[in-house]
């Protein structure tokens, strides 16, 4: 249930529900879809969150700039390339995974070498 809710407020007016729902989920284990800038912006508001779903095409430089690099864990790329710049992830000092989904057109081991070495890359379940 808490995964749902972190994944879908795009319906939703931004601010209000990231107050009134996503500053209240728990957070362990959940990733935390982002569609745009302003979903990102608003968990940057809160004080970011340690795993965050990517569900549409984000500059790099506005991730770079909005999460907070050291809450960062874990990465979800769902469903879209972001593998022409990847120089964002080395931001990231606690980054641990990159999951990535099965329609990526790029295998996790062509991946490995795009993203810093401690940094397990795979397949989201």
């Amino acid at each position: 249930m808490r995964q749902q809710l972190a994944s879908y407020w795009h319906g939703f007016e931004t601010d209000v529900y990231a107050e009134e729902v996503i500053a209240r989920l728990a957070q362990d284990d959940v990733y935390f879809a982002v569609r745009n800038l302003v979903e990102l912006a608003a968990l940057h508001g809160l004080g970011g969150r340690s795993r965050i779903k990517l569900s549409a095409p984000l500059d790099p430089d506005d991730l770079r700039k909005t999460l907070i690099a050291d809450r960062v864990t874990h990465i979800w790329v769902d469903g879209y390339t972001l593998v022409s710049d990847l120089g964002w992830l080395e931001a990231l000092p606690s980054l641990r995974s990159v999951l990535l989904t099965d329609d990526q057109p790029i295998a996790p081991e062509d991946l490995r070498p795009l993203v810093p070495a401690h940094v397990e890359v795979a397949y989201a379940p």
